[in-house]
């Protein structure tokens, strides 16, 4: 945390204390964390990382977007869907990243637990972006963002069947593993 010995014990009691939560909600959820929690928990990480990344510069202020890609991403993806479906930004809907997930077969637990890992890909990349170069900051985000709209496309959660990245890496896949066979993929 940029040598702030202060941010660093309060945000190692606040993940200790968010462990120890998360044991007793992870599914089957024993207890909730409610309105109250869930907004002191944000209002903490928030004022964290004012305190943390103190130097003013693009990059403190996209380390703790990208430590809450998912809440964000998600929240944003619901804008998105339902402004283009003609319905209130506030109306509800099953299209979260959750739902998306279950739809495609894993369980409530595996999707639990493949949501924490994509919080963790986030964090990581969060983490070493504030320790990298510019050009390796700008390939990291640029990977992420690559990544991220895979995941949009393979889960839906923008309710759109067209899925362009996908089509562009399955075609860039054939044409290096023509290249490897020695058959070169030139049309004309």
């Amino acid at each position: 945390m940029m040598g702030n010995v202060t941010v660093a014990t309060i945000s190692l009691l606040l993940l200790g204390a968010t462990l120890g939560f998360l044991f007793y909600n992870f599914y089957p959820a024993k207890i909730f964390m409610g309105d109250s929690g869930s907004l002191y928990l944000g209002f903490f990480l928030a004022s964290l990382s004012i305190l943390g990344f103190k130097n003013i510069t693009v990059v403190s202020y996209v380390i703790p977007i990208l430590i809450l890609g998912v809440p964000i991403f998600d929240t944003l993806f619901a804008i998105v869907r339902r402004y283009r479906s003609g319905l209130s930004i506030t109306a509800p809907d099953k299209k979260h990243l959750h739902h998306c997930i279950i739809s495609l077969g894993f369980s409530h637990r595996a999707t639990v637990l493949i949501i924490y890992g994509i919080t963790m890909l986030f964090s990581l990349a969060a983490i070493f972006l504030s320790q990298a170069t510019i050009w390796i900051g700008a390939i990291v985000l640029f990977v992420l963002m690559v990544l991220v709209m895979l995941g949009v496309e393979w889960t839906g959660i923008v309710g759109e069947t067209k899925k362009p990245m996908t089509k562009m890496l399955l075609g860039l896949t054939h044409w290096i593993i023509d290249l490897g066979n020695n058959k070169p993929h030139i049309k004309g």
